[in-house]
C-alpha cells in the first residue's frame, strides 16, 4: 500500500508539473497531492487492502459454516456474531481509517520526493503551498469516506461467509460474492458521500 500511494503522489505531481510551469504556479504544488480527487486515488488503496482481508475473511468464517464449527459454536451457548463477527468489523473499520491517514501522509511525502527529483522545488515550497491550500475538510472527507469502506467491506465478508451453502464449491462462490458486494457497495456508497459531503 504505501509503494502504491508513494507513487500516486508521484504521478500528481507529474500531471500539475507541466501546468506549474507553464502557469509559474509553484506556490500551488503542494496542493496537487493532496486535494480530495487525487487523494481519493491514495485513500483507495485502503478498500484494496482491505478488500484481500475481507476475502480471507469471508473464506474463514465460510470454511467454518462448513465444517460445522459455528454450529459447534452454539451448542457451546456462545454467540457467534458477538465472538467472530463483532471483533472483525470493528478491526475492519479502524484499520480502514489508519490505512487512510498512512496512504494521505505516504502520498505527501512522495509528492516531495517527486517534485524535488522532477521540477526541482524545495521541500518547504512544496509543505507552504501544502498548508496554505489544503484545507481541514479536505482530509476529513477522505477519512469518513474509509470508515464507511471498512464497514461495508467487513460486512459484505461476514455476511457471505455466514451464508455459505454447498461445501467447498461453496466456499469459493462466498468469496467471489463478498468481493463483487464489496466493490460495488465502495461505488455505491462513494457516490453518495461524494454528494453528500461536498
Amino acid at each position: 500500500m504505501a509503494l502504491t500511494a508513494v507513487f500516486v503522489g508521484g504521478i500528481m505531481v507529474i500531471q500539475a508539473g507541466m501546468y506549474v510551469r507553464r502557469l509559474n504556479a509553484y506556490s500551488m504544488v503542494g496542493w496537487g497531492p493532496a486535494t480530495p480527487p487525487s487523494a481519493r486515488s491514495a485513500r483507495s488503496s485502503s478498500p484494496h487492502v482491505l478488500g484481500r482481508v475481507g476475502s480471507n475473511n469471508t473464506a474463514e468464517l465460510a470454511t467454518m459454516v462448513v465444517t460445522e464449527q459455528i454450529d459447534g459454536l452454539r451448542s457451546l451457548a456462545i454467540d457467534p456474531v458477538r465472538y467472530l463477527l463483532v471483533p472483525r468489523f470493528l478491526s475492519m473499520v479502524i484499520m480502514s481509517f489508519l490505512l487512510c491517514v498512512i496512504g494521505d501522509l505516504v502520498a505527501i511525502a512522495g509528492g516531495m520526493v517527486f517534485a524535488r527529483l522532477l521540477l526541482n522545488i524545495e521541500f518547504n515550497i512544496f509543505l507552504v503551498s501544502l498548508v496554505d491550500n489544503l484545507k481541514t475538510w479536505d482530509l476529513w472527507h477522505g477519512l469518513i469516506k474509509s470508515v464507511v469502506f471498512g464497514g461495508v467491506i467487513a460486512l459484505s465478508s461476514c455476511h457471505f461467509g455466514l451464508t455459505v451453502r454447498g461445501g467447498a464449491v461453496g466456499v469459493g462462490r462466498a468469496v467471489n460474492a463478498a468481493v463483487v458486494s464489496s466493490a460495488v457497495g465502495i461505488m455505491v456508497w462513494d457516490y453518495f458521500l461524494t454528494y453528500i459531503l461536498k
